[in-house]
This record gives structure tokens, sequence and C-alpha cells, in this order.
């Protein structure tokens, strides 16, 4: 197991902040409610995000 850096997130408290945000076309669901979060990733660089948008084009 890698120790954290002071201050950087776990992954955990990146998907609960990710769920106060809410989905532009639908600003009743968050982003996670509408399960568009696909992965994320905490790493020495920073946080990475994968999501599947609502869109298509």
């Amino acid at each position: 197991m890698t120790a954290r850096k002071q201050g950087q997130p776990t992954t955990s408290e990146v998907m609960e902040a990710l769920d106060h945000v809410m989905d532009p076309e639908i600003p009743v669901v968050s982003v996670i409610g509408m399960g568009l979060i696909r992965d994320v990733s905490v790493t020495d660089d920073g946080v990475t995000v994968q999501l599947t948008p609502t869109f298509s084009g």
C-alpha cells in the first residue's frame, strides 16, 4: 500500500464530491446518481475521472 500525500484526496472523497455535481441535462440528479462515472483514479500526479457522456456526436 502506498502512503497518501498530505492533502491528497481518497477515491471515496472524490466520489463524495462528485455526488454533489449535478448532471447538466437533468440538474436534479448527480453525475453519480445518473451512473455517468466509470472510474476514479487517484495518483501522485492528480485525479483522473472517466465518465460516460449523456450525449453522442
